[in-house]
């Protein structure tokens, strides 16, 4: 995906309390840009009145196809709407368009990211563990679905012979 906004970046360029740099987690490539438009939903749900931008669905249809990446969009934004309405707290997130914050993941993000890579590697338990912590103890049935509606358009994780997830 382009990279568009802050060429100077804000100047935010460490991780703070409970967040760590991008690089620090173990995501595959579908992972990382998933990550990547998760960021870009999020900002456009934060903010209604600024559409998503037409550039932003084409660097998607870019990374994951013209068909898929409509799919993956709806159910990304199912995800976290639905992770919306269980939390009790804000969801914060990182800026996609600062070259500083988009190296930063926060922990709410770390998360997602981690729930959803559980999920695609048949995980139930690590991905249960996550999806608690960020839907904060609720209820959180709708968002094990919506990951599983994601994982099931997302290509399957690259494999090694032995079954391990290859690693970025």
């Amino acid at each position: 995906m382009a990279q568009h906004g802050y060429p100077k970046g804000c100047g935010n360029q460490r991780p703070g309390r409970g967040e760590c740099y991008v690089s620090d987690v173990d995501l595959d490539p579908v992972e990382y840009n998933c990550l990547r438009l998760a960021r870009t939903i999020l900002l456009f749900m934060g903010d209604p009145s600024s559409p998503l931008r037409r550039v932003d669905v084409q660097d998607a249809a870019e990374v994951f196809g013209e068909v898929a990446s409509k799919d993956i969009i709806c159910a990304m934004t199912d995800l976290f709407s639905a992770i919306h309405l269980i939390r009790k707290s804000p969801f914060i997130f990182s800026n996609p368009h600062c070259i500083n914050c988009r190296e930063i993941l926060t922990e709410n993000e770390r998360r997602v990211m981690l729930a959803l890579a559980a999920t695609r590697r048949g995980k139930r338990s690590a991905a249960a563990a996550h999806v608690m912590l960020v839907c904060e103890g609720n209820p959180d049935v709708p968002v094990h679905q919506d990951l599983k509606r994601l994982t099931h358009i997302l290509p399957l994780p690259r494999t090694e012979p032995e079954g391990d997830p290859v690693a970025r």
